[in-house]
């Protein structure tokens, strides 16, 4: 008995120092959110930044990671609908190795299905989400986002994820990061995920008006120079359902045409006030 347990001690010791590899699996130690502050919320277009520090003694390059973003439990996703890439990154749906970003999410999250904050399931890559090998660090990342940045320190890799908030995210408050690393050697997702912490989260607002490429308009004579001169348009409020006009980020223009009047305004002593 105490000859058998030497030969397992010994076996573990090697193990440990890497003589003998039981699993070649990288592992990440940390992950947070450096980017925006906690309780900001973000338009579209803002970005966000995701770190993770992942410990791999390998010198493996099909390696790599898996980021994306969730609320509450780690299998609840933020949506991203919008899949033609150009707009928001490279929103593809296959990842490492080949594998689909949702059976990623699933083994990484340890859940049956994937599902979006108002608790649809969730397919085909549309959520946030984004992953990279560090043989791809200098090409194309796969998922959403600018790109995912790699730097190696010893046996510490950096992976930096640089995320852009998508039109079709809707409003969301309470997000955190997840990340999980890619063995490429055995072509595994691990199931030992690190999540962000609860005291730092941030909010997006991806709503748009109901039709944002329409213009209203409305127009009004003014009879000669007058002391005030008030125009009140409501073709905002007449629409059949009320909905926002604004979301962060956007603006609302008001232009005034004078016509044959220009000259006595401009040049009297009244002030011209528009007021949206």
């Amino acid at each position: 008995m105490q000859y058998r347990k030497c030969i397992a001690l010994f076996a573990a010791v090697l193990v440990g120092f890497g003589v003998i590899a039981a699993d070649a699996q990288s592992i990440v130690s940390s992950v947070t959110i450096s980017s925006p502050d906690s309780g900001a919320v973000k338009g579209i277009d803002s970005t966000f930044v995701a770190v993770a520090t992942v410990e791999d003694f390998t010198t493996e390059t099909s390696d790599g990671i898996l980021f994306y973003l969730f609320v509450g439990n780690d299998s609840t996703v933020v949506a991203d609908t919008d899949l033609g890439g150009a707009a928001w990154g490279n929103d593809s749906d296959t990842a490492l190795n080949g594998t689909e970003l949702d059976n990623l999410v699933r083994t990484a999250s340890g859940a049956a299905a994937v599902l979006n904050t108002a608790g649809g399931t969730v397919t085909d890559g549309k959520f946030v989400a984004a992953a990279i090998t560090r043989a791809d660090s200098a090409h194309n990342h796969a998922g959403d986002g600018d790109s995912i940045g790699v730097s190696k320190s010893g046996s510490n890799i950096t992976y930096t994820w640089y995320g852009k908030v998508s039109s079709t995210s809707g409003t969301v408050s309470g997000i955190r990061a997840a990340a999980a690393s890619w063995d490429g050697t055995g072509s595994a997702m691990s199931a030992d995920t690190k999540l962000s912490a609860t005291t730092l989260t941030f909010g997006i607002d991806g709503d748009r008006p109901t039709d944002p490429a329409s213009m209203v308009s409305d127009s009004s004579t003014v009879a000669g120079e007058r002391a005030t001169q008030t125009n009140t348009y409501s073709a905002f409020t007449s629409r059949a359902a009320r909905g926002k006009v604004l979301g962060i980020g956007d603006t609302i223009k008001v232009d005034v045409k004078l016509g044959s009047q220009a000259t006595a305004v401009l040049t009297s002593t009244s002030t011209l006030t528009v007021q949206a």
